[in-house]
């Protein structure tokens, strides 16, 4: 059985903010079986509900190791793909 584990993007390039807050893309673990459907935006995973309750359960965030230099940079002033991924210093609360 398939489990529904997101609506993305055209590109599922909104995964990752999924991921790391801890959303339901956050249980997809390597080696798991993916189908994208871009058509009807929509990401299915080859896992069960229960297997999904588990590995969420179970989820930690990860320690951000990007707090210096040019990625830092781009994690602050870019916003998500969903957002359209364009620099803005609005994301440090100036306009």
């Amino acid at each position: 059985m398939a489990g529904s584990a997101a609506q993305l993007g055209s590109d599922g390039g909104s995964r990752r903010a999924g991921s790391r807050l801890g959303g339901p893309i956050a249980a997809i673990h390597e080696g798991d079986r993916v189908t994208i459907d871009t058509k009807n935006r929509k990401l299915d995973v080859e896992i069960s509900d229960t297997e999904i309750k588990r590995r969420l359960a179970e989820w930690k965030p990860r320690h951000r190791a990007t707090t210096v230099g040019v990625f830092a940079k781009y994690a602050a002033l870019v916003t998500s793909a969903a957002e359209g991924a364009i620099t803005t210093p609005a994301r440090l609360g100036r306009h």
